[in-house]
């Protein structure tokens, strides 16, 4: 707990008379609302992966952009997930300096310019462009806004917020397709502009992560932040958990903070409290990204157009999309009763089988050990199972590392390697995109879709072994537990919990250092 002379400015508010406890309903409403707020920036990330489902495929028609070759097509499909690294390697620093509320705002506008820069463009390197600039802000929105969801909730509210901002990102994505289907590309663009400008309206209005406050020595500030995050209460009524994030802050504040390429950087960061956790959410991105989905979602309609929807490919692929934003709707109740653990192997299963149907299904029917011809009813094989799989992948891989980017990494190096892993997963996103096409020419259909499948599957012998459950645990549980200090047990499966690493049972609980957020 901090000293009194650090806390003495407290007294001030404390209300004579007893206060009433604040209902548990009323702070997770005023939670939401700001993350609410704060996600039109996800709703716009979402706009931007929608937004080349339809370009890419409407470009190869277009008359009034002349020679867009594959080449091009391929560029304009990844160029997004290729910029954004460059905003995430930027972003903590960026969140750190300006808050991370204030960043979320000051993204708004190059946002909004980007996409009425592709709305009025005369040339594909104009659209490339816009999408560098929405790639380099979405790379900063994304960990900037995982953070500033995991220092302002409840421990008990993280998972599901988390959930709620990729629910959001999903959203963006369906609402793209759907419009896409009566609109060009051009005014497609043109409303991708409004999420950004009601942002920019909005996001000034939430309440800046407390923790960021009282870091900058903001306390007052972070004090009536807090109040406002856990249902517009009296400072009496949080003053434990505000004596907790004071705690925290005093032991990162009083900390040296070696250079980013020093020495001493490199040794914080290659410590087994974060070189352990780097590595597992890296290559969850990385099985996230080459499952297949990914890939499949760039060029959703060129994949249903290639497999021979017995549906128009636009419904299909509104289908995918919509199936895509219900599973991450559903994964926001299942995984505070099942954890992050379950969901994700039960979507690795499902999805590598699905991807194996497929597989199996072009090459039979490539083979001629069947007639689509005389079997119309055959075409709807790949077209469910690819439906099937976004719904399984939603369910967990998919958002999994997301949720639990924002929970795994030290407070003292959080902002710098969260930003850090996120670009090796937007770069992972990049080369799926970029190289989809090319797979299907050196692999076949068949054999691009038995990788995902393979995908799928070594990824869940992985995971299983190696992915803690952190659902219910503070962050200061789940540091001690790749510190090696604490055995992070499974509160779903009891004691006989999974660890990432062997720890020793002789090893005793370590001084909690950060807050219960």
């Amino acid at each position: 707990m901090p000293d009194d002379k650090v806390d003495s400015d407290f007294i001030d508010y404390v209300e004579p008379e007893e206060s009433h406890s604040v209902s548990t309903l009323r702070k997770s409403i005023s939670q939401y609302c700001a993350v609410l707020i704060a996600s039109l920036l996800a709703i716009t990330y979402g706009f931007s992966v929608g937004f080349t489902i339809i370009i890419t495929h409407q470009l190869q028609n277009d008359t009034r952009i002349t020679h867009v070759t594959d080449s091009q097509i391929t560029w304009i499909g990844s160029m997004n997930y290729f910029s954004t690294p460059l905003g995430a390697m930027a972003g903590g620093a960026l969140a750190q300096r300006l808050g991370r509320r204030n960043t979320l705002l000051l993204l708004t506008i190059p946002y909004f310019i980007s996409w009425m820069l592709i709305s009025y463009s005369s040339t594909v390197n104009e659209i490339l462009i816009a999408f560098i600039v929405i790639g380099t802000a979405g790379g900063i929105v994304d960990p900037t806004l995982q953070v500033y969801a995991t220092e302002i909730s409840e421990s008990r509210l993280r998972g599901e917020i988390s959930c709620f901002i990729t629910t959001t990102i999903m959203f963006g994505v369906f609402l793209q397709t759907i419009v896409g289907m009566f609109v060009d590309w051009r005014n497609l663009a043109m409303f991708c502009g409004l999420a950004p400008a009601f942002g920019l309206l909005l996001i000034g209005f939430v309440p800046e992560s407390p923790y960021w406050l009282a870091s900058k020595g903001r306390l007052g500030d972070a004090r009536q932040a807090l109040c406002r995050l856990r249902g517009w209460t009296t400072p009496q009524m949080v003053r434990h958990e505000y004596d907790q994030i004071l705690q925290s802050t005093v032991d990162l504040n009083s900390s040296y903070k070696p250079p980013f390429f020093s020495k001493e950087h490199f040794k914080r960061m290659s410590r087994p409290a974060v070189r352990l956790p780097f590595i597992l959410v890296s290559f969850a991105f990385f099985v996230s990204c080459f499952n297949g989905t990914t890939s499949i979602l760039t060029y959703a309609l060129d994949t249903f157009e290639l497999l021979e929807s017995p549906i128009n490919i636009h419904t299909a692929t509104i289908i995918f999309t919509g199936l895509q934003m219900l599973g991450s709707i559903l994964l926001f109740f299942i995984v505070p009763k099942t954890g992050k653990r379950w969901p994700t192997f039960v979507s690795l299963i499902v999805a590598g089988s699905s991807f194996l149907i497929v597989s199996v299904y072009v090459f039979m029917r490539n083979q001629r050990f069947f007639k689509v011809s005389c079997n119309p009813w055959l075409k709807w094989i790949p077209l469910l199972a690819l439906e099937i799989s976004v719904f399984a992948t939603t369910l967990g891989i998919e958002t999994t590392p997301w949720i639990l980017v924002g929970e795994v990494f030290p407070g003292d190096v959080r902002a710098c390697a969260t930003g850090l892993v996120t670009s090796i997963g937007f770069i992972f996103a990049a080369v799926a995109s970029k190289i989809f096409h090319s797979m299907l020419s050196v692999l076949t259909v068949s054999g691009t879709f038995m990788f995902f499948a393979t995908v799928n599957y070594v990824g869940l012998v992985v995971l299983y072994y190696f992915m803690p459950e952190t659902e219910g645990r503070t962050l200061a549980e789940i540091e001690e537990h790749f510190a090696g200090k604490h055995k992070l047990d499974d509160p779903t499966t009891g004691p006989e919990g999974t660890e990432l690493m062997p720890i020793n049972s002789s090893h005793t609980n370590g001084t909690r250092k950060y807050a219960d957020a």
